[in-house]
């Protein structure tokens, strides 16, 4: 049983060709293995899995008698809603694979370690201590286009020429990449808290006649399920809910579907009159209202025959 960090992708079976494009048999494995991610709450948060495309690649890769999905796996990714943003790439600039090489000089790489290089042992001794001491440099300074000390003292005895130059160069090089990087860090970081985690963001506490209120927020939870930021819209995994709002999912309710109360009954359907047809119902008021009524037409036609009478008579 693996802990609850650890999800099992999926389970490569005997005969699978790991080792090699080519159907030889030296490339095929002779065991069973599996695939498996250690990941938290906030990895599956900032570093989305599409898992529909992941299936259907691991099935374009290999056949399905050579590769199974876990139903449990699939089932806790299927009942989650996945989050909108892509993960983070890996960076493809070409220099970044310079960088990543150790250097002789590398006082400006945040990355480099800060033990003495064992690649200065073919330059003369002084110039290898100004290079050991110089790599040693606040690497942040750096950053700010502050240029270590030793690096003026090496240009100096070395009797470079333009050194003031080419110092006040390096440095506004240093300088503006520095800005560059910063500037793209901020971007990422308001990124971050506008469409990966704005929950995070809103935590605040307010205050009500001394007591102290928490507003209902998903971010502060203790919980360690690393399905904890993806909203549960089913229960496929059958798995208990507990205190946690990231395990509760809506009840499913099952849907009558809409049909004529006729249909329940053995009669026809035209001996039923339509609503339309059917004599309304009188309430009181209406039975009232209408002897009021005949009282006002009653008098009506008592003095229509009172005039006509007396113009016969006048007429005589």
């Amino acid at each position: 049983m693996l802990p609850s960090h650890f999800l099992e992708l999926a389970v490569l079976h005997d005969g699978i060709p790991l080792f090699g494009f080519h159907a030889d048999e030296k490339c095929r494995s002779n065991g069973s293995m599996s695939l498996i991610l250690a990941a938290n709450k906030e990895s599956l948060q900032v570093d989305t899995v599409n898992w529909e495309r992941f299936v259907n690649r691991l099935h374009e890769w290999c056949t399905s008698d050579l590769i199974s999905i876990p139903e449990l796996t699939d089932a806790l990714f299927r009942e989650r809603v996945g989050l909108p943003h892509p993960p983070r790439p890996l960076s493809k600039h070409p220099q970044a694979i310079i960088l990543n090489s150790t250097s002789l000089i590398n006082f400006y790489d945040a990355f480099a370690p800060t033990e003495r290089s064992q690649n200065i042992g073919s330059i003369p001794p002084r110039a290898a201590e100004l290079i050991a001491q110089m790599n040693r440099h606040p690497r942040f300074l750096s950053l700010l286009g502050i240029l270590p000390n030793q690096l003026r003292t090496l240009l100096k005895e070395t009797n470079h020429e333009n050194r003031e130059e080419a110092i006040l160069d390096l440095s506004r090089t240093l300088f503006f990449a520095g800005f560059r990087i910063w500037n793209k860090r901020q971007k990422l970081a308001s990124r971050f808290w506008k469409d990966i985690a704005p929950e995070n963001r809103s935590i605040t506490h307010s205050y009500t006649k001394g007591k102290k209120k928490k507003k209902d927020n998903i971010a502060p939870s203790k919980c360690r399920n690393p399905f904890h930021f993806l909203r549960r819209y089913r229960n496929l995994s059958n798995i208990r809910e507990n205190k946690c709002p990231c395990s509760k999912a809506p009840k499913e309710t099952k849907e009558m579907p809409n049909q004529q109360i006729t249909r329940f009954f053995h009669i026809p359907l035209i001996q039923i009159k339509s609503s339309s047809e059917s004599m309304p119902i009188k309430s009181r008021t209406d039975k009232i209202r209408a002897q009021h009524d005949r009282g006002k037409k009653r008098k009506g036609y008592k003095l229509l025959n009172s005039k006509q009478r007396n113009k016969k008579t006048r007429k005589t």
